[in-house]
């Protein structure tokens, strides 16, 4: 083997890349805060609506289970040629997790877990390290119409300037759970408009409270606020009355 080679495959296994960057294992070198977050201002009553909807330690699933059944959203599914974006609300875990996404056409579906191609978007998922308002661009540009992004949460991934991929991870496609179930919720909370996603961080056979408000974060196709025009919302949960659900 010449020497280039073994240089390419000694980083492969040190950072846990396949050759072809999809699937991750190991620990990947990541900055705690990514350099290209943008502050932002969240609608002033959104964090407070949320939360009073999914109180603290309380069985929100059973509270809830619309949002937990067959035919509601959960994912992203691009309408029509866009941009999409993430934005940090609140974090209430006990764990240091990390936060990323992945992509895959509607029309095929996401084929095996082995073969995702995961990003990381907020390696410390962290009200110490982020603030309420922290964006990120999901990818570098504009996806294709009847591109699904998909989320994934990695449990007690941050391991302070790494990403653990081999610790616990949470899909929204949630086949991909260990349990096979869903540990995530995704809908648009109505007096504000924003989509709202979280997590159960803990899984739910194990212990976990089911309050699913460990981390918050809203996705939209744009960074100005305006509303969502370019997401499938037809089966997307909507709450615009928390007196009213």
């Amino acid at each position: 083997m010449k020497p280039k080679s073994i240089i390419v495959t000694l980083f492969a296994l040190l950072f846990g890349c396949s050759q072809n960057g999809v699937e991750k294992i190991g620990k990947n070198p990541y900055d705690e805060v990514p350099a290209a977050i943008v502050p932002s201002k969240p609608c002033t009553t959104l964090y407070k609506s949320i939360m009073d909807m999914f109180y603290e330690h309380v069985d929100n699933q059973s509270k809830y289970p619309m949002l937990f059944a067959d035919t509601t959203q959960k994912e992203i599914l691009i309408t029509q040629e866009s941009e999409a974006y993430v934005t940090f609300i609140s974090e209430g875990a006990g764990f240091e997790n990390s936060l990323g996404y992945y992509t895959y056409d509607n029309a095929a579906g996401p084929g095996k877990k082995s073969n995702l191609k995961l990003h990381i978007l907020f390696p410390h998922v962290s009200k110490a390290v982020l603030t309420k308002g922290d964006l990120l661009q999901v990818g570098t540009g504009k996806f294709a119409k009847g591109t699904v992004i998909g989320f994934f949460l990695v449990v007690r991934g941050w391991e302070d300037g790494f990403v653990n991929f081999d610790k616990i991870t949470q899909y929204t496609d949630y086949d991909f759970n260990l349990d096979h179930l869903q540990q995530h919720i995704l809908f648009k909370e109505g007096t504000c408009g924003d989509i709202v996603m979280a997590f159960e961080d803990k899984a739910l056979n194990s212990g976990s409270d089911y309050d699913f408000n460990d981390v918050i974060f809203t996705i939209s196709d744009n960074n100005q606020q305006l509303e969502t025009v370019s997401f499938d919302l037809r089966s997307m949960v909507k709450f615009f009355d928390v007196n009213n659900p």
